[in-house]
Protein backbone atom coordinates (compact mmCIF):
# COMPACT_ATOMS: atom_id res chain seq x y z
CA UNK A 1 0.00 0.00 0.00
CA UNK A 2 1.11 3.25 -0.95
CA UNK A 3 1.64 6.36 1.85
CA UNK A 4 2.89 9.55 1.99
CA UNK A 5 6.60 9.92 2.81
CA UNK A 6 9.21 12.48 3.15
CA UNK A 7 12.58 12.85 1.73
CA UNK A 8 14.94 15.91 2.77
CA UNK A 9 17.76 17.03 0.02
CA UNK A 10 19.48 19.19 -1.56
CA UNK A 11 18.86 20.66 -4.98
CA UNK A 12 21.93 22.23 -7.02
CA UNK A 13 19.44 25.03 -7.82
CA UNK A 14 18.35 25.49 -3.99
CA UNK A 15 20.71 26.99 -1.57
CA UNK A 16 19.20 25.45 0.66
CA UNK A 17 17.88 22.05 1.42
CA UNK A 18 14.53 20.81 0.98
CA UNK A 19 11.41 18.69 1.98
CA UNK A 20 9.76 16.67 -0.94
CA UNK A 21 6.77 15.10 -0.25
CA UNK A 22 6.47 11.29 -2.44
CA UNK A 23 3.30 9.10 -2.66
CA UNK A 24 4.76 5.97 -3.58
CA UNK A 25 7.48 6.69 -6.81
CA UNK A 26 5.18 9.80 -7.64
CA UNK A 27 6.76 13.31 -6.10
CA UNK A 28 3.84 15.27 -4.69
CA UNK A 29 4.99 18.65 -3.38
CA UNK A 30 8.53 20.50 -2.47
CA UNK A 31 8.32 22.26 0.13
CA UNK A 32 11.61 25.09 0.36
CA UNK A 33 12.51 27.79 2.69
CA UNK A 34 14.95 30.55 0.52
CA UNK A 35 16.92 32.80 2.24
CA UNK A 36 14.94 36.15 2.73
CA UNK A 37 11.31 34.35 1.92
CA UNK A 38 8.58 32.35 3.75
CA UNK A 39 8.16 28.66 3.33
CA UNK A 40 6.85 27.41 0.01
CA UNK A 41 5.16 25.05 -1.27
CA UNK A 42 5.08 23.81 -5.07
CA UNK A 43 2.65 21.34 -6.19
CA UNK A 44 3.11 18.87 -8.75
CA UNK A 45 0.00 17.63 -10.92
CA UNK A 46 -0.90 13.74 -10.49
CA UNK A 47 0.33 11.22 -13.00
CA UNK A 48 -2.14 9.80 -15.13
CA UNK A 49 -5.62 10.47 -12.35
CA UNK A 50 -6.08 13.76 -12.71
CA UNK A 51 -6.46 14.95 -8.95
CA UNK A 52 -4.49 13.68 -6.02
CA UNK A 53 -6.34 12.57 -2.92
CA UNK A 54 -5.07 11.97 0.45
CA UNK A 55 -6.54 11.55 3.94
CA UNK A 56 -6.79 14.95 5.05
CA UNK A 57 -5.07 14.46 9.19
CA UNK A 58 -2.01 12.30 7.18
CA UNK A 59 -1.29 15.22 4.75
CA UNK A 60 -1.01 17.61 7.82
CA UNK A 61 1.20 15.83 9.13
CA UNK A 62 3.84 15.26 6.38
CA UNK A 63 3.17 19.00 5.70
CA UNK A 64 4.01 20.11 9.80
CA UNK A 65 7.06 17.44 9.53
CA UNK A 66 8.49 19.09 6.51
CA UNK A 67 8.11 22.72 8.31
CA UNK A 68 9.44 21.56 11.17
CA UNK A 69 12.98 19.75 9.25
CA UNK A 70 12.92 22.93 7.60
CA UNK A 71 12.63 25.51 10.60
CA UNK A 72 15.72 23.23 12.44
CA UNK A 73 18.35 22.99 9.73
Amino acid sequence: MKSLTLQITSLSDRENVVSEIWFGNDQVAEISSEDGQTIQIEIFPAPDVGTWSFDLGAFQEILAEAKNNLQNV
